[in-house]
């Protein structure tokens, strides 16, 4: 199934369920990057990607548009982990997001302290 930007869900349901675990990555090394050029942020372990935050560019505000997890890394809290280093990075940039992932919608919505970042 498809969402209004065009991503195939990838599991939304599992993601949004996952936001509440504590993270059990205490152990990995797990890398986020920025890449611009792909409008795209991704998370690495080992040098595999592991998950990946889609976003487009709107009116000086960066506009999530979806998240992934690849199946065998879910449940680990993985996802709220990195959710919160991509919307640290936005902060960093000094910008604003426009939440329409449900995924990302969903953990700020649990997370108070990114209600400032949404418009």
């Amino acid at each position: 199934m498809s969402d209004p930007s065009g991503f195939d869900d990838q599991g939304t349901e599992a993601l949004i369920q996952e936001l509440d675990l504590p993270s059990t990555d205490r152990d990995m090394e797990i890398s986020v990057r920025r890449l611009d050029d792909e409008h795209r942020f991704v998370a690495v372990l080992d040098d595999v990607e592991i998950a990946s935050i889609h976003y487009r560019d709107e009116d000086g505000r960066t506009a999530i548009l979806s998240t992934f997890v690849d199946p065998e890394f879910r449940g680990m809290g993985i996802a709220a982990a990195f959710i919160a280093d991509v919307l640290d990075d936005i902060r960093e940039m000094g910008r604003h997001v426009i939440p329409l992932c449900p995924v990302v919608a969903a953990f700020i919505a649990g997370n108070q302290q990114y209600s400032d970042l949404v418009d």
